[in-house]
Order: C-alpha cells, then sequence, then structure tokens
C-alpha cells in the first residue's frame, strides 16, 4: 500500500459495539502499529450498528510512497534475504499489512464467548484518498 486510502470494515450477522480505545492496529510481525486517538481528527470514525450488524470503522491510512522512497535511498535500510532485518541490524517494520484487534460488546451487553464466533460477513470497503476523513 503506497496511496493515502479510506478502509471501512464491519460484520453482518455479528452486533458488536466498540469505542475508539478497543481497537489497535498491529502489523503481520506484531508491531503496534496504531491506537486510535480521539483528538486526531479526520484519522477514524465509528458509526453505530443494529440489532444485527457491528459498529463500523471507518479508518484513513496516510500516504506511504514518501516513506518507502525515502526508505529504498538509504542503503542500510536495504533488506537483504531476510526481508524482516535491515542491512544495519534493525529490524524492517512491514507497513502495508495491517491486523486490527477489535474488543466490544454485544448488544445483549456481554461480551463474546471466547473462542471462534458464530459465521457472519465480514464487510470491508477501500477507496483511495490522499485527505483525511471529513
Amino acid at each position: 500500500m503506497s496511496d493515502g486510502t479510506i478502509f471501512s470494515g464491519m460484520a453482518n450477522g455479528f452486533p458488536l459495539s466498540f469505542e475508539a480505545r478497543s481497537v489497535a492496529m498491529y502489523n503481520q510481525q506484531g508491531f503496534l502499529m496504531q491506537l486510535l486517538d480521539p483528538t486526531s481528527p479526520g484519522l477514524f470514525r465509528i458509526t453505530r450498528g443494529g440489532a444485527t450488524t457491528s459498529d463500523a470503522l471507518t479508518y484513513w491510512r496516510h500516504e506511504f510512497r514518501t516513506y518507502k522512497q525515502d526508505h529504498r535511498r538509504n542503503d542500510v535500510h536495504r533488506t537483504d534475504d531476510d526481508r524482516d532485518w535491515h542491512a544495519d541490524g534493525t529490524p524492517h517494520i512491514d507497513h502495508d499489512r495491517i491486523v486490527v484487534a477489535i474488543s466490544g460488546m454485544l448488544t445483549s451487553g456481554s461480551r463474546p464467548a471466547p473462542g471462534p464466533t458464530p459465521p457472519f460477513e465480514l464487510v470491508v470497503q477501500s477507496i483511495p484518498s490522499e485527505a483525511p476523513l471529513q
């Protein structure tokens, strides 16, 4: 992912309600990449769901084109055989794959039971956008 993008996601058939402080984003390597900060205008929006749908999270991811260009220019940040490490021995942080972890409450007021969730449809949409959310 290089361009600014707005991502939206929600679950049909899984009525989970959540707040900004209940959302964390990690990369595939396990590094914490983002906590939602309500004081960051334009970063995200949470829209309340219904009786059979979760709340919807809309999140703006800024462009990474500049970061990637600068990263390639700095020779010590090149990766060799192991894409998780730079030539200088520092870790290479993957910004392309983000895992969104959400903790919330069901409409019944209880937390989801541990283990697998009942089947539901995850609906995700992405739209290119260099501007934050309005």
